[in-house]
């Protein structure tokens, strides 16, 4: 696998463990995000196996799931953060440049929250939150293939002034090869 590959998807984790932050933001943050995570994992588990039951005797027990889960996301968050950096730091490393790096995993992160809040807390983003994610999104890909051309020019101009460089030695040369013939005759 080439550096560059290695380091897209290092960037693409990058974005999905940003967005995994964010999730664990929401759900520490928010009495309604972590009562739609224990809903759901309730829901899955009656999916799962018809004899599992996420059942709570009291009251005082679901709101010590709730709390709970809220300390979880608070872990999350730092944990998320974390790995997040390790991956960027890495994908830094491996791609052709650092606005490649930045770019996919902004874009792994803005569509990953999305689904994710999509899934699990319910969330229905209105079409103007999309057409500016969309246009974010668009914006940075064409600020890379902007590097990548200017980029692509650097090269260019630097091999033109190492061919004109090496003419010019050649051209000299030669000069000092004609002048050395014509005194001998």
């Amino acid at each position: 696998m080439q550096p560059s590959s290695r380091g897209f998807y290092m960037a693409v984790l990058a974005g999905v463990f940003a967005a995994l932050a964010s999730v664990f933001a929401k759900v520490a943050a928010s009495h309604d995000g972590a009562q739609n995570v224990v809903l759901t994992l309730s829901n899955l588990t009656k999916m799962v196996s018809t004899n599992a039951h996420f059942v709570f005797a009291t009251e005082d027990m679901v709101v010590l799931v709730i709390i709970l889960v809220r300390l979880f996301g608070v872990v999350g968050i730092f944990g998320s953060n974390a790995v997040q950096w390790i991956f960027f730091s890495k994908s830094l490393q491996l791609c052709s440049s650092s606005v490649v790096a930045t770019v996919t995993s902004t874009a792994a992160n803005f569509v990953l929250t999305a689904y994710i809040s999509w899934m699990l807390f319910k969330e229905h983003l209105p079409l103007l939150w999309w057409c500016g994610s969309s246009l974010i999104i668009m914006g940075c890909f064409w600020f890379t293939m902007a590097a990548k051309a200017s980029s692509a020019l650097a090269h260019l101009q630097m091999a033109k002034k190492q061919f004109s460089e090496t003419l010019l030695f050649i051209l000299i040369n030669l000069k000092h090869v004609f002048f050395f013939f014509t005194l001998r005759d």
